[in-house]
């Protein structure tokens, strides 16, 4: 069985989402994939699953855009009483600082970190240290940033990336504003299978005539380097037909 909690649930009393969802976990004998999204009453359903029936055979979860404030003090504590949980699932969450990272690598218990998708650095160190643990199975990446030529935290990343992370499968790239990028998907070849690269429509730097000539060395590097197994691409760009030809 798979529960998934999608963020319209919590337009509802809060408190009482919380006493149903708790009672639904408490419930469950045979629960093996439970999805977390935009949740802010987290922290006691989640504390449950240790006590839960579930214990012995959930062996996964997905947290989707998560602040991990305010349960970070019981993730190794739940973690720790999952017997057979596989792997998690981070996506596009909060507060993934240092407090997050020690309680993670911490757990007794053996598990895989499969996705990390980011879209905020706040601690550059506890990230590598969490890449040094996590290298050998972390197959899905991804990093969403604002247009910033002086992004060195992402810059870091992607060097770490690049020397732990040799099994990615799914990368999103965001704003290739880096060559690392194009590297990291050379050396990569024959594993990536999905490819996204691609602009915030939103973003102002999408309104500039930059953005067309941007456009272009995007097409034109990745070209080059676009790996042969590639099963799915996604390119979010402005650019002239000469550009695409050439790509």
């Amino acid at each position: 069985m798979v529960l998934y909690f999608p963020s319209s649930l919590y337009d509802i009393d809060r408190s009482l989402i919380e006493k149903y969802l708790t009672q639904i976990i408490i419930s469950q004998h045979n629960l093996k994939k439970i999805s977390f999204e935009h949740s802010t009453t987290l922290y006691d359903p989640f504390l449950l699953l240790k006590n839960s029936n579930c214990s012995n055979t959930l062996n996964t979860i997905i947290f989707y855009h998560i602040d991990f404030k305010n349960i970070v003090n019981i993730l190794q504590e739940a973690f720790d009483q999952l017997n057979v949980l596989e792997s998690i699932h981070l996506i596009y969450c909060h507060s993934l600082n240092s407090d997050f990272v020690q309680q993670i690598i911490k757990v007794n218990k053996p598990f895989k970190l499969r996705s990390l998708f980011m879209n905020e650095i706040l601690h550059i160190e506890s990230l590598q240290l969490l890449l040094e643990k996590f290298s050998d199975c972390l197959e899905n990446f991804g990093f969403e940033s604002k247009e910033d030529k002086n992004n060195e935290p992402k810059r870091q990343l992607f060097k770490l990336i690049m020397k732990y992370c040799t099994k990615i499968r799914y990368f999103d790239s965001g704003i290739p504003d880096d060559n690392n990028i194009y590297l990291f998907i050379e050396n990569n070849q024959n594993n990536i299978n999905y490819l996204t690269i691609e602009f915030d429509i939103y973003d102002d730097y999408c309104c500039t005539p930059n953005y067309v000539e941007y456009s272009s060395t995007v097409l034109q590097n990745l070209g080059q380097v676009l790996p042969p197994k590639l099963e799915y691409l996604n390119l979010s760009l402005l650019f002239n037909t000469s550009d695409l030809e050439y790509f």
